[in-house]
C-alpha cells in the first residue's frame, strides 16, 4: 500500500506534528516558565537539570516539588532584575556558571546585589574578577565593598543542614 518513501514521509510528518503539538501544549499549559532563568542559564541546561524527571541541581529539586515554588519565582525575579534592571553590572556568563555550580551561595549574593540595586546603588558583582576579591561593589555617594560569608555552625546545626539538603 505505502512504499518505503511513503512510510518515511508518514513517520516524518507524525514526528513534526507531534513536536509542534508538544510545544503548543507546553506553551498553553503554563508549564514553560523561567523566561529570565532560561536566558541566563540556557534552555538546554534548564531542560537537562531543572525540568528533567530526576533533577540533581537544587533549582531542579525545587521545580520538581512545585513549578510555582517561591524559590523558583525568587530566582526568576532576581534574574530579571539583573538582566533587565540596569542597576547591577556583572559578567553574565560567569554568573550563570556560578548558579549552575554553587546555586545557594550565588543566590544569596544575587539577592543582596538586587536588594542594593533597588535601593539606588550601582552594584558590580565580583568587581575585581578574574582576581579574587569582594563579592559586590555598591556605589551610592560612597563606595562599599561587600563580602558574603557562610557562618560556621556547630556540628548539630551542620547535621540539620545536611539532613535538610538530603530531603530536597
Amino acid at each position: 500500500m505505502f512504499g518505503v518513501n511513503g512510510v518515511l514521509k508518514l513517520v516524518l510528518a507524525t514526528c513534526v506534528v507531534g513536536f509542534v503539538g508538544w510545544r503548543v501544549i507546553r506553551a498553553l499549559s503554563g508549564a514553560v516558565k523561567m523566561k529570565q532563568l532560561r536566558k541566563l542559564l540556557g534552555d538546554e541546561w534548564i531542560e537537562q537539570n531543572v525540568v528533567c524527571p530526576d533533577p540533581q541541581h537544587p533549582l531542579g529539586r525545587w521545580y520538581q516539588e512545585s513549578p510555582d515554588s517561591s524559590v523558583i519565582r525568587y530566582a526568576e525575579e532576581l534574574a530579571n532584575f539583573v538582566l533587565n534592571g540596569g542597576a547591577v553590572i556583572c559578567d553574565v556568563s560567569r554568573l550563570a556558571s556560578k548558579l549552575k555550580g554553587e546555586f545557594v551561595d550565588t543566590l544569596v549574593e544575587l539577592g543582596y546585589a538586587v536588594f542594593l540595586g533597588r535601593r539606588g546603588c550601582a552594584v558590580t558583582m565580583e568587581p575585581t574578577a578574574p582576581k579574587s576579591g569582594p563579592d559586590l561593589l555598591a556605589v551610592k555617594d560612597e563606595s562599599y565593598y561587600v563580602e558574603m560569608r557562610r557562618v560556621g555552625l556547630d556540628e548539630d546545626h551542620a547535621a540539620v543542614d545536611t539532613a535538610t539538603e538530603d530531603v530536597f
